[in-house]
């Protein structure tokens, strides 16, 4: 019995030693091989790229083939559309150096004008200072008058839009605009001693008109000096 008992005890250490070196052997293959060699596949994988096209399309410069008019003595330059005019004058008052207007479209058989003007300005008044007296004038009381600031070539000025009566007041008449229509914009800007004005107008003083083209054109001002 002694012995039946010795030899079912070995058996049994047996037994556990070698449940032992089995589990060792499968941590140390998981751990040295299969591992190892999971990391390995991941590192090889290429990371997956996308078939779409990329739109790497520029927005178009609408303004890039316009005409390009450069004032050297007063240091300035700006793009305007081929299919305008631009006409350069010596402005009646004698505060401004020069004038220069763009014929934009007509409106009741009536040019509608785009005008930039530029004035001394010896007393150095602001932009803001020229804004505040548009429509003070007792022979054009202005009911309607919307100031804003505008940034043009690194400058703030002002732009006015204010409403201009209307030269006849009979609404038959093709010149004729409702009381308080807003249909006149200008835009005041100082730099140094001198004033740059940006008008849109009509002769008439009928013209209801707010073009993005004019935008446009005022965009591409830029100081040279």
């Amino acid at each position: 019995m002694a012995k039946e008992k010795g030899v079912s005890t070995l058996i049994g250490i047996i037994i556990i030693v070698a449940t032992a070196v089995v589990a060792f052997g499968g941590v140390f293959g998981y751990q040295y091989l299969i591992q190892p060699n999971n990391q390995s596949q991941n590192q090889n994988q290429q990371p997956v790229t996308s078939n779409q096209p990329v739109d790497n399309a520029q927005p178009v410069d609408q303004t890039a083939e316009w005409k390009t008019y450069t004032n050297n003595e007063h240091g300035f330059e700006i793009k305007y559309p081929m299919n305008l005019t631009l006409e350069e004058s010596i402005a009646d008052s004698l505060r401004s150096d020069i004038q220069l207007t763009l014929t934009l479209e007509s409106q009741n058989d009536t040019p509608i004008y785009f005008r930039i003007e530029v004035q001394i300005n010896p007393t150095y008044l602001t932009a803001n200072e020229y804004a505040s007296m548009v429509g003070t004038g007792a022979a054009s009381p202005m009911k309607n008058i919307f100031t804003s600031d505008i940034a043009i070539s690194g400058v703030v000025g002002k732009k006015v839009i204010k409403d201009n009566p209307p030269s006849d007041a009979n609404p038959q008449n093709p010149n004729y605009v409702e009381e308080n229509t807003l249909n006149d914009s200008t835009i005041f800007l100082v730099k140094g001693d001198k004033l740059y004005l940006f008008e849109i107008y009509n002769k008439n003083g009928a013209v209801n008109y707010n073009s993005d083209l004019c935008d446009q054109i005022i965009s591409t001002f830029k100081f040279t000096k």
